[in-house]
């Protein structure tokens, strides 16, 4: 069996061999994540995401910038390099084992992860899109 893994911004994918017990049927796996280049992202994903949406396909942010278009502005593009997601959809409560707590909404990403995750979209936008931004 093999498991193919591929970057949500760069066209960097990996592919590993598993071995599979005798008897067991099974498919291929295809999943997407974050890259060694882009994995400081994950900062940036695990600071603002909580409590907002339910994934990739409900947010606002990448609906910004996903399938051919660019509702980025300049500020948006500030806020992101700052560590703050500039099209938070829900509130600021997370449920988390069992309980709701409140997220702290003046918390900001580590810096070199908004950075990351700008330069990542604008970089996506020239490679995947006739957009073209400046990186």
């Amino acid at each position: 069996m093999k498991v193919n893994f591929r970057c949500w911004f760069c066209k960097s994918k990996h592919e590993i061999d598993v071995i599979v017990p005798d008897g067991w049927l099974v498919d291929d796996v295809e999943t997407n994540g974050l890259c060694s280049d882009h994995a400081i992202i994950d900062y940036f994903i695990s600071n603002q995401c909580p409590g907002c949406v339910g994934g990739w396909g409900d947010c606002a942010l990448w609906e910004s910038f996903a399938y051919d278009k660019n509702k980025l502005t300049a500020k948006d593009f500030e806020q992101i390099k700052k560590g703050f997601c500039p099209k938070r959809t829900n509130g600021s409560f997370v449920f988390e084992g069992g309980a709701f707590s409140e997220k702290d909404m003046s918390d900001q990403a580590p810096y070199p992860s908004g950075r990351a995750l700008a330069n990542a979209i604008k970089y996506y936008l020239k490679t995947y899109s006739d957009i073209d931004v400046e990186i």
